[in-house]
């Protein structure tokens, strides 16, 4: 039997062998796994959306002359929102 592709396509299947075609160890299977059951979760969105909300909600009370102590509250308020 004779092959009909091209050298291209020869190339081409081998490039494709070598990064796509390859199993990973059973542990980073089961580590993907949990991941991924973690990352899935409703709460994760929850807690991400609440977040993003809440960041928001504190760049949008930041108006010109507030007083001192107001300004101190959204600064840590930013700071909790920006490090979660």
């Amino acid at each position: 039997m004779e092959d009909d592709r091209t050298w291209k396509e020869k190339v081409l299947d081998k490039i494709y062998q070598l990064l796509f075609d390859w199993d990973c160890s059973p542990g980073w299977y089961r580590f993907a796994h949990h991941v991924e059951l973690f990352i899935m979760d409703p709460f994760v969105d929850l807690f991400i959306t609440l977040c993003i909300v809440g960041n928001t909600a504190f760049m949008a009370c930041d108006h010109a002359g507030i007083s001192s102590q107001f300004a101190k509250v959204l600064n840590i308020g930013n700071n909790v929102c920006y490090w979660l």
